[in-house]
């Protein structure tokens, strides 16, 4: 009898339609590649909210750090599609980016734009949402329109506020939002990261990553 390995229980999974998958491998069909710095939190939690929105069988493509010897935080991250200008394959197989940045690291959503700008990818921009902790904007490359969301986690500096949220909003305890206060609380309640956010209470997950979760439904709706 044929062992049933990991890559084939995600096959089966995305057969069945019963998630939307995040994946670091290399995939041909996929609905959106995803830009961040080194922090390998956006990767977990993102995975795991996708999860929770399933049904069009989707993949969104989240790939390591391409920047192999320096470390790219913030809007440098950005710094990923000057590798690409010359090919651009990326958008040969989709036509949806998602960048995902710490509010440290920002200081205007201008200067969000101010940075696309420069790279001098696009041949014009056009700007469609700004909240200011979330950007859509539409990227025109020759005849190509590419969308790129720009999701900017936390009020003050990053992700882990909004992780700190929803265990507040899940155990009703209100921790500080650093790293190792988050570690030692699931640690404490036997829980991953993974864990909160997969058994979290739809609604407040929704309250705790409304941004993320606005991308998410809106890649999941789209064609």
């Amino acid at each position: 009898m044929q062992t049933l390995t990991q890559d084939m229980f995600v096959r089966i999974l995305i057969f069945k339609g019963e998630m939307m998958l995040v994946t670091e491998n290399p995939v041909d069909n996929f609905i959106a590649f995803v830009i961040t710095g080194d922090g390998r939190w956006e990767q977990v939690i993102l995975k795991s909210i996708a999860k929770r929105y399933n049904g069009k069988d989707k993949i969104i493509y989240f790939p390591k750090s391409p920047f192999k010897h320096s470390k790219k935080i913030g809007l440098s991250c950005l710094d990923f599609l000057m590798l690409e200008k010359e090919k651009l394959n990326i958008f040969d197989k989709c036509k949806n980016l998602l960048i995902l940045i710490d509010k440290e690291h920002v200081q205007s959503t201008d200067e969000v734009i101010k940075k696309l700008n420069s790279l001098d990818v696009f041949d014009e921009i056009k700007i469609n949402k700004n909240t200011g902790n979330l950007i859509i904007v539409e990227g025109r490359l020759k005849d190509i329109i590419v969308k790129v969301y720009i999701v900017i986690f936390g009020k003050e500096k990053c992700i882990e506020e909004h992780v700190a949220k929803l265990i507040k909003l899940e155990f009703g305890e209100e921790i500080n939002p650093n790293k190792n206060t988050i570690k030692d609380f699931l640690k404490l309640n036997k829980l991953k990261r993974k864990d909160l956010i997969e058994k979290a209470k739809i609604e407040n997950l929704e309250a705790s990553f409304n941004n993320l979760i606005y991308v998410i439904k809106e890649l999941e709706s789209g064609d």
